[in-house]
């Protein structure tokens, strides 16, 4: 059965189902086909021994606008981040907290050994800077590389290798910071303006809460799609099935297999490693880098810290990040993170246990020129068909959230 005013979804991560989210509250009929058996994409949670864990290192910036309108965060029950990061490098872990939102601390970072007194008063000078105007607007500025913004704002290299460098490599995903400095002023804005938090359930609780309000009806889970036309799809088992409008909301490498002439985006890597521990060795709620640059950890956390329910009773949970995905085997890659950690924390490695190594080598699709996170989100291919995705500019959350529902509003267009 088919209709031509209903229009059908390929794909339910956080693209998609925005995309339906945005259909349903209009009235318009639809459906939405996951090859996967839940709804998510990336936004999924596995559980394991009474351990919450996420497809790779994943966090909420609750300051994200479409975020904010979007999900209901009450009822996410999130666990927010302490507003600073721990660095770790000459065998000492160093404070730099947010002073705006801790002055306290903020007060004590001034005299820690990350970056210079000048680094620090630049640090809230560019804070003042990036919460100028809209944080659309920020997509209109100038743009160039982050490491060269960073340098052209007087940033010692020691600032920019010590913090910078792990911070926002661990958020762009490559380490020497090509990334557009657009968006490392948007993710700055955002970091000023809200918390760095997960949901209490894990970050498959985001994409839970967005299925929940969907009618089970219109959802197709284990249902694969093996041929997209503006009017139609065809499931890899089963007919075709025409439509008024499609929407393509699957991952760029997925949408150039289904459409001729599709450009195959590049994307970066990330490799995560989930270790158990029966004795935590720090209490802060904290992200904690690696401000000296060698080994394999650029970042982990210690997430029970941060939401307990992430792991069992008289139980911690670490989650490490290694920027890329390494030639070394899985056990391999395990020693040498459970050795630089026992350094860290003087522990030996027998101590951290591993429980499982997601490697995502399609984690974030790399940017193009002109980045922008607020237009251009979703792309009319011709009509009838409608991509939507991330990919189509930088990966984010917000993004992936907001593509979807303007690609809905352009699929009612369509039908209407």
């Amino acid at each position: 059965m088919s209709s031509a005013k209903e229009i059908i979804i390929v794909g339910g991560g956080a693209a998609g189902l925005c995309a339906a989210k945005q259909l349903q509250k209009r009235g318009v009929p639809y459906r939405l086909f996951e090859a996967e058996d839940r709804a998510g994409g990336r936004l999924k949670t596995d559980l394991q021994d009474g351990f919450r864990l996420d497809h790779g290192f994943q966090v909420l910036l609750t300051a994200y606008p479409e975020c904010r309108a979007q999900l209901d965060y009450d009822k996410l029950n999130l666990k927010s981040f302490y507003p600073g990061a721990l660095v770790h490098f000459e065998e000492e872990f160093h404070t730099l907290a947010d002073p705006f939102r801790n002055p306290v601390e903020g007060l004590k970072s001034l005299f820690s050994k990350i970056g210079t007194f000048s680094d620090k008063f630049k640090v809230a000078a560019l804070r003042k800077e990036v919460r100028k105007g809209s944080p659309a607007g920020l997509f209109e500025r100038p743009e160039k590389p982050t490491y060269t913004y960073l340098e052209e704002k007087g940033f010692s290299q020691e600032m920019i290798n010590r913090f910078f460098r792990p911070f926002f490599g661990g958020i762009f995903l490559e380490k020497n910071l090509l990334t557009s400095s657009r968006l490392f002023e948007f993710y700055y804005r955002m970091f000023s303006e809200g918390d760095i938090a997960v949901p209490e359930a894990g970050m498959g609780a985001i994409a839970a809460q967005l299925a929940a309000g969907l009618s089970p009806a219109s959802l197709h889970f284990n249902t694969a799609i093996q041929e997209v036309t503006p009017h139609s799809v065809t499931p890899e088992f089963g007919d075709k099935i025409e439509a008024g409008a499609v929407i393509l909301a699957v991952d760029g490498l997925a949408a150039s297999k289904l459409l001729s002439g599709y450009p195959q985006p590049t994307f970066n890597a990330t490799t995560c490693l989930y270790y158990a521990i029966d004795k935590v060795p720090l209490q802060v709620p904290t992200l904690i880098l690696n401000g000296e640059g060698s080994g394999p950890v650029n970042n982990l956390a210690i997430l029970s810290n941060v939401s307990p329910s992430y792991a069992p009773p008289g139980k911690g949970l670490i989650s490490v990040s290694v920027i890329g995905d390494p030639l070394s085997s899985d056990a391999a890659l395990d020693i040498k993170v459970r050795q630089q950690m026992a350094e860290w924390f003087g522990y030996d490695p027998d101590f951290f246990l591993h429980l499982k190594t997601y490697r995502i080598p399609r984690a974030l699709p790399q940017p193009g020129s002109d980045v922008n996170l607020f237009s251009g989100l979703s792309v009319v291919r011709e009509d009838g068909l409608v991509i939507a995705g991330d990919h189509l500019s930088a990966g984010s959350l917000h993004g992936a959230m907001r593509s979807g529902r303007e690609a809905a509003d352009l699929a009612i267009e369509m039908v209407s």
